[in-house]
């Protein structure tokens, strides 16, 4: 193997490397983004205080949805 070809193959390996590490990156990123969003969004599902409005919400979703809540009446 000749001086050209083996820097032909660092450089490949290195643009591999390079793209791998950009691609895991982001998805770890995106990961923690979506998972904090989803958290922040719901959180009032949780809260103590919110116990009505947080069933009220989840009742409108299932009446949007057509499915059926054990013990009620359609």
């Amino acid at each position: 193997m000749d001086a050209e070809q083996k820097q032909s193959k660092g450089r490949k390996i290195t643009s591999r490397l390079a793209y791998s590490f950009g691609a895991f990156g982001h998805d770890a990123f995106y990961a923690t983004l979506s998972t904090y969003f989803i958290m922040f969004v719901t959180s009032h599902l949780f809260d103590k205080s919110s116990g009505a409005q947080g069933t009220q919400m989840i009742m409108d979703h299932h009446d949007y949805c057509g499915l059926a809540v054990r013990g009620t009446s359609n």
